[in-house]
């Protein structure tokens, strides 16, 4: 926190809901607060009051609980039975959820430790000095919004807008003729594309981010043609990292293909025989709340697969967990969607399994008209007959999660709502 005093006191830092607060006004609220070392849930408001409080209690090692404002009350209250039920570790700091393959809530104890060090990563891999102004529509209850880009940002010296949504961001851009740094997982990013023509172009953006899912081909090369003075960062990482852990951006000439990016400062990664990608440094969480931090030989094993090249990139292939198992043969729901999504007429194919029946599911988003039979025609040749799905359903427009990632439990749990092909 050392860093944000040394701003110019009357240089703004925030702007939220159409008021400015300048450096000095952030400083001296932080300084004014009364911090005990008490666990305090805090409501992850887009607020001033919640952004002091956090800079305030993160600044004296005072543990804090990040809560959304959108959970429903039972949601919030089994989290909160969570912490109360069981001891924090010694050194946490902050306590952020994450949900694992079972849905289950899982406490993320992140020290300020782990913290100092991956936002010193972020802010030389990422260039926010280079920056003077972001636009942040994310949630600061999501780890990308309030430890990858607000705290990074305020560290740096910016001018943060914090703004409610994507929609509000597109306002933004089209009034304000500044350079700009923008972030968002890439169904953000792609909203954004949208409402743009096929033509314009937007000169003043100077830095796009990405993080929390794929970013895929087609996208990073629609950012380039909307945004064409932007470098475009691709992130990868997990809460459980503090948040960041691979990066990449649009100077590299890999960059315009599909790998991830390299290990951020102060990260190694490796890949296990079964091909997951492990990473060790002081960016790995304390552990989850009630569980013993599990470590093999220092290494944190992520669930997600993974291949590397001869230069050192990463090129995430998704969830091990999205590999499940078809009429006795092991089967990739990415693989799968990859097939499916080289389809011209496809915009974008999320594949599930049906548990119940043990059928895969495809959900489309047609940018033109595709009938079943021309698509299994297509996948025969490319799929064995076990990974082409048995039903195909049509959607205008997938359910996203608060963060803004595709939703895939309840696109099962809705069906009636879709179409089939």
């Amino acid at each position: 926190m050392d860093s944000l005093i040394k701003h110019n006191g009357t240089q703004i830092a925030l702007t939220i809901d159409k008021k400015d607060y300048t450096y000095g006004e952030l400083v001296s609220a932080v300084e004014s607060q009364n911090i005990d070392s008490q666990i305090h849930f805090l409501t992850a408001t887009k607020s001033f009051k919640f952004i002091v409080e956090f800079l305030a209690r993160l600044e004296h090692d005072a543990p804090s609980v990040i809560m959304a404002d959108y959970w429903p009350e039972e949601e919030t209250q089994t989290k909160k039975d969570l912490v109360g039920k069981n001891t924090l570790h010694d050194q946490c700091s902050l306590v952020m959820f994450t949900s694992g393959s079972s849905g289950a809530p899982k406490g993320v104890q992140l020290s300020k430790q782990n913290i100092s060090h991956c936002t010193q990563a972020i802010l030389k891999a990422l260039e926010f000095k280079n920056v003077k102004n972001q636009l942040l529509f994310l949630p600061l209850s999501y780890s990308y919004g309030l430890l990858g880009q607000l705290l990074p940002g305020l560290l740096a010296g910016q001018h943060i807008h914090i703004l409610p949504s994507v929609v509000h961001a597109k306002f933004f851009i089209d009034e304000h003729n500044v350079q700009l740094m923008l972030s968002g997982v890439p169904s953000h990013l792609q909203t954004l594309c949208e409402l743009y023509p096929p033509d314009h172009q937007i000169p003043h953006i100077k830095s796009i981010v990405s993080a929390g899912g794929e970013l895929r081909l087609d996208l990073r090369i629609r950012l380039r043609e909307v945004f064409p003075n932007a470098k475009i960062f691709n992130n990868y990482g997990q809460t459980e990292m503090s948040p960041r852990a691979l990066v990449m951006n649009s100077d590299a000439k890999e960059f315009f293909s599909l790998k991830t990016g390299e290990p951020i400062a102060g990260m190694q990664a490796q890949l296990t025989e079964q091909g997951e990608i492990c990473f060790r440094g002081p960016h790995i969480m304390l552990g989850y709340i009630g569980q013993e931090l599990k470590l093999d030989k220092g290494w944190y094993h992520t669930g997600d697969l993974a291949e590397k090249d001869s230069q050192g990139i990463y090129t995430i292939k998704g969830r091990q967990d999205h590999l499940v198992k078809v009429s006795g043969e092991r089967v990739s729901l990415k693989e799968i969607e990859d097939v499916i999504g080289s389809i011209d007429e496809v915009e974008r194919a999320i594949v599930c399994l049906r548990s119940e029946d043990n059928k895969l599911l495809v959900f489309l988003k047609l940018n033109q008209t595709l009938t079943k039979k021309e698509m299994i025609h297509y996948l025969k040749p490319r799929l064995s007959q076990t990974k082409i799905p048995q039903l195909y359903y049509k959607v205008e427009k997938f359910p996203l999660n608060p963060n803004g990632k595709i939703d895939r439990n309840q696109l099962i749990n809705s069906l009636d709502s879709y179409r089939l092909l």
